[in-house]
């Protein structure tokens, strides 16, 4: 039952001209607020924290940075 709504959602921001990497990101959280799910959603932001502390992947921008 939660698949049309998040169908109907993704052609219509097709139609109105979104990009379909937004509408990648945009279909997990869609599912999760149509499931009555979204409390899960508040642990995004703290795993997604935990994981940019690597320092492998620190360095980066700044060598985006420094050869732009």
């Amino acid at each position: 039952m939660t698949a049309l709504p998040i169908l109907i959602v993704s052609a219509a921001l097709l139609m109105g001209g979104a990009v379909l990497a937004h509408l990648t990101g945009a279909a997990p959280i869609l599912s999760f607020v149509s499931a009555d799910r979204a409390r899960f959603l508040a642990a995004a932001p703290q795993r997604i924290i935990a994981q940019v502390d690597l320092f492998s992947i620190m360095p980066m921008p700044l060598f985006i940075l420094l050869f732009d």
